[in-house]
């Protein structure tokens, strides 16, 4: 796994749940010339809302997660 940085969402209208398509900026690393199946990890709060988990320090995109 590695950090990657959102850069970009919008909605993903043609999917039966509501959903968003996601750029993630993972540094100098390429993972295909567009389609990259990633999993984006989040916890729901108390709203129900999703909140995208993130590290607690500055790392650089692409980062080794460990």
């Amino acid at each position: 796994m590695r950090v990657g940085v959102v850069v970009a969402a919008q909605e993903f209208l043609e999917a039966r749940r509501p959903a968003l398509k996601l750029e993630i900026d993972f540094g100098p690393k390429r993972f295909g010339p567009f389609v990259s199946e990633v999993l984006v990890l989040g916890a729901y709060d108390s709203a129900g809302e999703v909140v995208l988990l993130a590290p607690d320090l500055d790392v650089a995109p692409g980062s080794r997660i460990g």
